[in-house]
């Protein structure tokens, strides 16, 4: 991530990590297909850890206070490691490509999470999963547009705050 951040993703290249990481070629393919997946290996299963917390939201709070809820658990597992959680940011943000897989990893986050949304009885009717694929998605943006501000101001104030405020806006309902 350090080289990510330092030389830019796209001017990385997998002999770079290999060599800082005093690592082969071969250990690196075995653990990562292409180098993308350095950036997102974490990422992409926290999605599915996530579904715990949704489910047990939900059984408390309204679909869009559970998705509220369930992110916030994540903000303060970035807080307590914020120089990392920057520097992935900030990679992402400024490689187009990565861009888009963080955009994937959210699709694959909304897979995971729709089907819950969808059975809460708030939404439940003819267009629960438009309502349900809406709610989340909205969700999302509201976890990217936090990450992309936080990463700007440099993690200050806090991501947790940043996240409230993503949530948070004049006349909502839970």
């Amino acid at each position: 991530m350090r080289l990510f951040d330092e030389r830019g993703f796209e001017d990385t290249t997998v002999d770079d990590i290999v060599a800082a990481a005093e690592i082969s070629p071969r250990t690196f393919f075995r653990y990562f297909g292409k180098k993308d997946e350095v950036v997102f290996a974490d990422l992409l299963p926290a999605g599915g850890k996530l579904v715990d917390t949704l489910v047990a939201e939900l059984a408390e709070h309204s679909p869009w206070e559970a998705l509220r809820r369930t992110l916030a658990a994540s903000a303060s597992r970035i807080q307590q490691d914020s120089e990392h959680w920057l520097r992935v940011m900030r990679v992402i943000n400024a490689s187009p490509a990565l861009r888009v897989r963080n955009l994937d990893k959210h699709l694959a986050w909304a897979d995971l999470f729709v089907p819950h949304i969808a059975a809460h009885p708030d939404v439940v009717g003819p267009l629960s999963e438009l309502r349900a694929q809406a709610l989340v998605e909205a969700a999302l943006s509201c976890l990217d547009a936090a990450l992309t501000f936080w990463t700007q101001s440099d993690g200050s104030p806090a991501f947790s705050d940043v996240l409230e405020g993503a949530f948070d806006w004049p006349g909502r309902t839970s």
